[in-house]
């Protein structure tokens, strides 16, 4: 028999084990509601930036808001939720809901928020015209 064939299923159940090992990023459920004057804020995205000056070294997290304006973040690969910390939030309109661009920016938007290990289940996203 051929080394690469004893070899492959070998490497294979090693890459399978590791998938069900525990996971290298510990997420935290985050869901809320984003608003523009009081009103849902439909299709527009949210982005969790990092705050490295408060020490959050993590993935950032996105979201698409349904047409209510709830949202629930995700950070990719990883799954549902955000890493616990600290982070800038961008909130981003493709379809010209009227967001001040300032929002788009993380060096200029002033959204911040603070994700808490047990994470976030009603998360209030107001956004103002400025």
């Amino acid at each position: 028999m051929k080394p690469y064939v004893r070899t492959c299923p070998c490497l294979l159940a090693l890459a399978l084990a590791g998938c069900w090992g525990d996971p290298a990023v510990r997420l935290a459920p985050v869901r809320g509601r984003a608003t523009l004057e009081d009103k849902g804020l439909g299709r527009v995205t949210i982005q969790l930036v990092p705050d490295g000056s408060k020490g959050t070294h993590a993935p950032a997290g996105i979201a698409q808001t349904e047409e209510d304006g709830s949202f629930h973040i995700t950070t990719p690969p990883h799954g549902d939720g955000a890493v616990p910390g600290h982070y800038k939030v961008t909130v981003t309109s493709y379809t010209g809901k009227g967001i001040p661009p300032g929002y788009a920016d993380p060096a200029k938007t002033l959204l911040r928020i603070e994700i808490p290990a047990a994470g976030l289940d009603n998360w209030d996203l107001k956004v103002k015209n400025k």
